[in-house]
């Protein structure tokens, strides 16, 4: 250890980083589709593989339920700032059922994936 200089540890770091880089960008898919890195138990990954879901498309669709809650809540916030705002031009009011039947699809989507 006392032969290897300063330069040399970073000159063997940098090549460490570039290998793993390289070895990340050939493995990007695989890792993104495994189970470990999704952090799922091994007792979810067993419902998942019973029901047929890939690791890959259960992710792609809890990524889209989190796209479309987070909409929904923007929607409510609208909404709501339209309810309560001026109403002497004559504006109706947005309906809340629209967004009721939205959260309640949230809660059903979410029950399959188990959120």
């Amino acid at each position: 250890i006392n032969d290897i200089s300063a330069r040399q540890i970073f000159l063997l770091s940098l090549k460490r980083d570039i290998v793993c880089e390289e070895r990340q960008k050939s493995d990007s898919e695989l890792l993104t589709s495994s189970p470990a890195r999704s952090k799922i138990s091994k007792k979810l990954a067993m419902s998942y593989a019973r029901r047929g879901w890939s690791f890959k498309l259960m992710h792609q669709y809890k990524e889209a339920l989190l796209d479309f809650t987070a909409a929904v809540r923007e929607a409510e916030e609208i909404t709501s700032e339209i309810n309560n705002g001026d109403n002497s031009n004559g504006g109706e009011r947005f309906e809340d059922d629209l967004l009721y039947k939205w959260n309640t699809q949230i809660k059903l989507l979410a029950g399959l994936v188990d959120m």
